[in-house]
């Protein structure tokens, strides 16, 4: 057999693999079926940038900072349905000098996570400036209240946070960012209500939202 020819079939051989394999790439859809923008929001120091930096690597950030402006990052989530809801995070500055800018900010987020500090009254008292501040839109928002901080001994009673959550139409959790306690529960339970309003056909064509969309708002911006 030619030597030439052999080469030249494993060539044309070659050729056609890559092609069918740029052309699978090519045809493959979204890696969910729905893209949610969130938002974090509560006191400065309450733990969001902890719970968040948990979420993602598993652990405790070694020296959690506090979050000057916005700070944006992603998470898939895999619902029981076998749905798989992508979120935009956005973390907040709890800092006073932000939060003017933010209500614009909020108007289009599909999903609220308000944090507080379990082992601090005080900001279990400022829930309510938060939900106030909050805008509404026509019960399409999904709230979810989180108690942070639960390994503290805590001066904040879960029955008094679910019927505060209840009121708000929230869901309520506690977690904790440094032992790990319902972290995943939070984006877990975000997917799963989120789900619950969009029909399927909403999910076939999702939101798209970009950092640079949002972020001039607030004239800084961390994508990590």
């Amino acid at each position: 057999m030619d030597p030439t020819s052999n080469a030249s079939n494993a060539s044309n051989a070659s050729n056609a693999s890559n092609a069918s394999n740029a052309s699978n790439t090519s045809n493959a859809g979204p890696e969910y079926d729905l893209l949610v923008k969130c938002a974090v929001l509560g006191d400065t120091g309450v733990g969001k940038s902890s719970l968040l930096a948990h979420h993602l690597q598993g652990c405790l950030a070694a020296t959690p900072a506090g979050t000057v402006g916005l700070e944006f990052n992603t998470r898939l989530v895999t619902a029981k349905s076998g749905r798989t809801v992508k979120f935009q995070v956005w973390d907040t500055s709890g800092d006073e000098k932000y939060r003017q800018v933010l209500t614009s900010f909020l108007r289009d987020a599909q999903v609220i996570i308000i944090v507080f500090d379990m082992s601090c009254t005080k900001s279990f008292k400022n829930l309510g400036y938060w939900f106030d501040f909050l805008p509404r839109q026509n019960g399409k928002t999904v709230f979810v209240l989180v108690g942070n901080k639960s390994d503290l001994p805590c001066a904040i009673y879960e029955h008094d946070a679910e019927q505060f959550a209840m009121i708000h139409d929230a869901i309520f959790i506690s977690t904790s960012a440094v032992t790990g306690q319902n972290v995943s529960k939070i984006f877990d339970i975000a997917a799963a209500q989120i789900l619950k309003t969009k029909p399927m056909s909403f999910a076939s064509q999702p939101n798209t939202i970009t950092a640079k969309q949002n972020c001039y708002l607030l004239g800084c911006c961390k994508i990590l």
